[in-house]
């Protein structure tokens, strides 16, 4: 609604006033113009910039600021909680990268003029947005977790409390002092950290780092098609992929004389030759059917030996035999 246009040098101490009322909602902005030795304009290109400042009665604000990277300005809104206590706000800028690039920018003062009564105060308590969202973004929230003063921890004062409740799943990480990121200074290189950790299965994680680890964690197999043709074949074929890179395998085979899916083998990768034997006779027990096939597997290569069928007559010498069993189908399961 209100935005005040400023300017601080990077360079010199700053003295500015901006002047605003107490138990003001949503009304007033304060958009900053950063100057170097030679005023000229800092490039925001690639930086973010955060609002601090400490209101008089000993809580903080944490704020992020709208960076404008075509004309280098940065805007901050006064909260609710920034203008919720009257005096004076000693307040600071910093401009920051990823790589850990920092610079504070301070000589702003707030001058809050006290409520006049006529609408209910706004209690006073610690505001860290800018918190809220790296962590929101940290974790993968889809919804965003509201103001930090709306967490049971009691310690809000440190930013460990509201990320172990956060977290809810490694533990509590201690003291941001223990944890070995180098940019302790930051909230961000302290949540990174401990958004890298692997969750244990019994924290409702995987306790895994990949997710090939992750289903073999679970005990959860994927199934991959590696060959699959109706018709079914009796000589070599050759699979999508090799077999060694599958914990087991399953092999379905077909007589061609009925089509029917006669049996299947199922191996762990390795253990060749897989042998196939069946026998039956036919309801009136005049002949026996019988089934053999021997199948080897070299890497992505399927050959086949002795794929027959045999049929015996009760009573008789005759027999017949014919290269009938074929596969139709080869699935490999992976975790």
């Amino acid at each position: 609604m209100i935005t005040q246009k400023i300017s601080l040098n990077t360079c010199e101490i700053n003295h500015v006033i901006v002047y605003a009322n107490e138990g003001e909602v949503q009304c007033r902005y304060i958009e900053v113009l950063f100057k170097d030795d030679e005023a000229n304009d800092v490039s925001l290109s690639g930086y973010d910039v955060t609002f601090y400042a400490k209101k008089p009665d000993g809580t903080s604000i944490y704020n992020s600021c709208t960076v404008d990277t075509v004309n280098n300005t940065a805007t901050v809104e006064l909260t609710s909680q920034t203008l919720s206590v009257s005096g004076v706000l000693e307040c600071e800028f910093q401009i920051w990268n990823g790589s850990g690039t920092l610079l504070k920018v301070g000589g702003l003062k707030i001058a809050v003029a006290p409520e006049k009564g006529f609408s209910g105060a706004i209690e006073s308590t610690d505001e860290f947005n800018v918190l809220t969202s790296a962590i929101n973004e940290a974790r993968g929230f889809s919804s965003s977790i509201g103001d930090l003063s709306d967490l049971s921890t009691t310690e809000k004062s440190t930013i460990v409390g509201a990320i172990n409740e956060i977290q809810g799943a490694t533990g509590d990480i201690g003291n941001l002092a223990n944890l070995t990121t180098t940019e302790k200074s930051t909230v961000v290189g302290a949540i990174n950290e401990v958004n890298g950790k692997v969750i244990p299965i019994s924290k409702g994680g995987t306790g895994a780092e990949t997710k090939t680890q992750a289903r073999t964690n679970l005990e959860v197999k994927k199934e991959y098609i590696l060959y699959n043709n109706l018709s079914g074949s009796n000589s070599t074929i050759t699979l999508s992929d090799s077999i060694s890179n599958y914990s087991s395998i399953e092999v379905y085979y077909h007589t061609e004389s009925n089509g029917e899916c006669s049996n299947y083998n199922k191996f762990v990768p390795g253990a060749n030759p897989v042998l196939l034997f069946s026998a039956r006779t036919n309801d009136a027990g005049t002949e026996c059917f019988v089934k053999t096939v021997k199948t080897t597997f070299s890497g992505s290569t399927v050959s086949f030996s002795n794929g027959y069928q045999l049929i015996l007559r009760n009573g008789s010498s005759e027999f017949q035999s014919n290269s009938a069993i074929k596969i139709y189908k080869v699935v490999g399961y992976q975790y």
